[in-house]
């Protein structure tokens, strides 16, 4: 029999109540609304997505390889996120708006992370080894109830990491990602003996992986989590041959069958090592601090507490799993281009949450006081920031907010919401509630030091959603710049040719502003074209040539991403002009 390593974590049984299940599932249906109701979809993920999902809807476009206005979906193996809006959109009643449609499945693959991070953990935290500390007198937590305590907390540490806020409420193959990743997870946090239940949450996981664009991560993982089992095999009395057949065969199962179901190349490799200078390397090291934020410094000190159980010839499981699935995240993250960074980041979230919780019974008083006192601080100055730049576009006063909001957001005429500032209220009446409870002297349980960080997370993304959100409509939607150009499209206009303008673009226009848009090579009579600034010196010459005229430049409010509109003669396209606008179908996608 193998001798016990010493354990770091010290728990009586008072430290280990149970965070009543009510609140914790309220607090993550709250943080999951919380970014989904009421706003119009953002660009770009986020835009381009819900045009493809129409798209699919109204069947306008196969099913295996969806098609907006001529654009392919890019990534083409990312077909779960569309399927599951357009799925939406068919099942869900009249009076539900399409935008919040689409949405509701993401919404419940957001509460399933939650749940399967809770789950994994709470599997993990049961293994002999993550125990605390038995005490000579008895007094030390009973196993169920520390597991269940270790568990609550990853959830509010995951809850409070800044990175999951933007991409957590996109309907986007990100969050579609995210699910597939927890999914993973938890299948190679299961206990031994349940082989039927672990093959299929693998290749369950496997199959969201590859249909949401992410096999290559989830392949890097399995394959690297299973090299680790095998060499772990080789010391351990008990077999392992039997749950690493269970985990390859149902990632080479899945994989084989997708491969057979998509002609796409989803197995292709999307990773190349771009970080060669120095500014590179600390524009990603800013991305590490900020991204993980506060799971990060506490899954650092759980890899310190627990390093006797890490770095031996038998890692203990509860700390090495979800630290393997971090640190091929992150060199995986590192090998991105600049703008998927953080999107492959993203992936490592749920196991730092998990890693962080593990840190919380090895933490002294006064770590866990000082943690507490910043996370106070510096939420409660974010939400007075932002009630300060609310009142600030309401009244005019202070002056300083209300004249940087004008400069960043030209044209915009505030908005008054008395619905949005009732709940604003409600929950900055709730945070102060917290404040006052964790203050108290008498609380004791191990997730104390996470309710804040938690807590004021949400309360910040309440108050951008209700105070801010028509200032975030207006910056972040394409809503504005469609009103700027709705009195130049004629109301009969019966296509509009779209030279260079990306999904989102074509998504916003065809879907929101309901104008017939159309590849070039699917009209032959279009009056009018529709341009993106950014690629009118490749299209204007030849447009040019062929007749066409400009007819007005409109900008988005608050960026350059300029539209150009063209027409052609008195509104009917001839011969030449079609022959030199084939020249263009080549740019057309881009």
């Amino acid at each position: 029999m193998n001798t016990k390593l010493p354990t770091p974590a010290i728990v009586t049984q008072a430290a280990v109540r149970t965070l009543p299940r009510m609140w914790l599932w309220l607090l993550c249906l709250v943080y999951t609304c919380a970014g989904f109701v009421g706003r119009h979809p953002w660009k770009n993920e986020d835009m381009a997505a819900y045009g493809y999902m129409q798209a699919l809807a109204q069947g306008h476009t196969p099913w295996l390889k969806p098609v907006l206005v001529g654009l392919p979906l890019e990534p083409a193996a990312q077909l779960l996120p569309v399927w599951l809006g357009a799925i939406a959109l068919h099942m869900s009643p009249s009076w539900i708006a399409p935008e919040m449609a689409v949405r509701l499945p993401f919404m419940l693959l957001l509460l399933l992370c939650f749940a399967c991070v809770w789950r994994a953990t709470y599997y993990l935290a049961q293994r002999n080894e993550a125990q605390p500390v038995p005490f000579a007198f008895g007094g030390e937590a009973r196993p169920i109830a520390y597991a269940r305590a270790i568990a609550d907390g990853s959830v509010l540490a995951l809850i409070a990491c800044f990175g999951l806020v933007q991409f957590s409420h996109e309907t986007s193959a990100t969050l579609v990602q995210l699910f597939g990743a927890s999914l993973l997870f938890l299948a190679f946090a299961q206990p031994p003996g349940h082989a039927l239940r672990t093959w299929l949450l693998t290749a369950l996981a496997f199959f969201v992986l590859i249909f949401s664009g992410a096999f290559a991560w989830g392949y890097v993982v399995w394959a690297l989590t299973i090299v680790g089992l095998a060499r772990s095999m080789l010391t351990h009395k008990k077999p392992l041959l039997g749950t690493i057949a269970v985990y390859a065969s149902a990632g080479l199962l899945v994989s084989v069958i997708a491969r057979g179901f998509l002609d796409q190349p989803f197995w292709q490799w999307p990773y190349q090592w771009e970080l060669h200078q120095a500014a590179q390397w600390l524009s990603f090291f800013k991305l590490l601090i900020w991204f993980g934020w506060p799971a990060w410094p506490l899954a650092c000190w759980a890899v310190y507490r627990w390093r006797a159980h890490i770095f031996k010839r038998q890692p203990s499981y509860h700390v090495f799993l979800p630290l393997c699935f971090i640190v091929v995240t992150v060199v995986l993250a590192a090998s991105s281009g600049g703008s998927g960074r953080d999107r492959t980041l993203f992936l490592s979230l749920p196991m730092a949450a998990t890693l962080a919780a593990f840190a919380l019974p090895t933490m002294r008083r006064s770590v866990s006081s000082l943690i507490d006192w910043f996370t106070m601080l510096f939420f409660t100055i974010s939400g007075v920031a932002i009630w300060v730049i609310w009142t600030a576009t309401q009244t005019g006063f202070p002056a300083k907010p209300a004249a940087n909001v004008a400069k960043l957001a030209p044209d915009y005429v505030p908005v008054f919401s008395l619905l949005s500032l009732v709940l604003a209220l409600l929950a900055t009446l709730v945070w102060l509630a917290v404040v006052v409870w964790r203050t108290g002297r008498h609380q004791a349980a191990l997730w104390k030091s996470l309710v804040l960080p938690a807590g004021g997370a949400t309360w910040c993304v309440i108050l951008a959603m209700t105070l801010w959100l028509p200032m975030l409509d207006y910056g972040r939607s394409f809503a504005p710049q469609i009103e700027k150009i709705r009195p130049h499209i004629p109301a009969d206009v019966q296509c509009i040719w779209a030279y260079g303008l990306n999904a989102a673009q074509r998504a916003a226009f065809s879907t929101q502003a309901q104008w017939p848009l159309q590849a070039p090579s699917e009209g032959s009579n279009c009056e009018l074209s529709m341009v993106d600034a950014v690629q009118l010196k490749h299209y204007e010459p030849l447009l040019k040539a062929a007749g066409w005229t400009q007819l007005k430049r409109i900008e988005r409010p608050t960026s350059d991403e300029a539209i150009v509109l063209f027409t052609y003669g008195h509104g009917a396209n001839s011969g030449p002009a079609l022959m030199d606008v084939s020249h263009l179908r080549g740019r057309s996608r881009h």
